[in-house]
């Protein structure tokens, strides 16, 4: 996890007993990265609202939601976003705003590279977010065979399998 102010606010809220378990593979339970989203409610709600969540969906044959044994003090996860004041400056080309899915398959120094180059006139590429969208998705087109793995995914499933990328820049220039 790359931001130490997120880390220890979700270690604080959970008991020390749980502390060791939280953080594995920099991600979330193994699972998430971000610390603060709009859905992954199962981040989200108390084990008693999950448990109850699954056995109605479980009656209706429907089990996506799993409910490992670790889930002991939710929400590891809050929407209430984190509020960054910046004074603009002339040195401020742009506002780029990006979702975790982009950055699994970009490095963001590689989306402000894009973004500078397109927006100091050392590149043009057509519609940027879409040429930055490409960008993260060449790899996956080198191996043309895993991006059609991907893209085949059942929806009930894909969302495990592949996020969401959004991008969207806003230029002052």
């Amino acid at each position: 996890m790359e931001n130490s102010n997120e880390v220890a606010r979700v270690l604080s809220s959970v008991p020390d007993n749980e502390k060791n378990v939280l953080l594995w593979n920099r991600r979330l339970l193994g699972r998430l990265i971000p610390f603060r989203a709009f859905g992954d409610f199962q981040f989200k709600w108390s084990r008693d609202i999950l448990l109850h969540v699954q056995k109605h969906l479980s009656s209706e044959g429907n089990v996506d939601i799993l409910l490992p044994s670790f889930y002991k003090s939710q929400p590891y996860v809050v929407a209430f976003p984190e509020v960054i004041t910046h004074t603009l400056t002339s040195d401020d080309l742009c506002l780029l705003l990006t979702t975790d899915g982009l950055l699994d398959f970009l490095e963001i120094d590689v989306v402000a590279d894009l973004v500078g180059r397109q927006l100091t006139g050392r590149e043009k590429c057509g519609n940027l977010v879409t040429h930055i969208i490409a960008s993260a998705l060449q790899g996956l087109r080198d191996d043309s065979r895993l991006l059609k793995e991907y893209l085949r995914l059942p929806s009930k499933i894909s969302r495990r399998y592949r996020d969401d990328m959004t991008a969207v820049v806003v230029s002052f220039v």
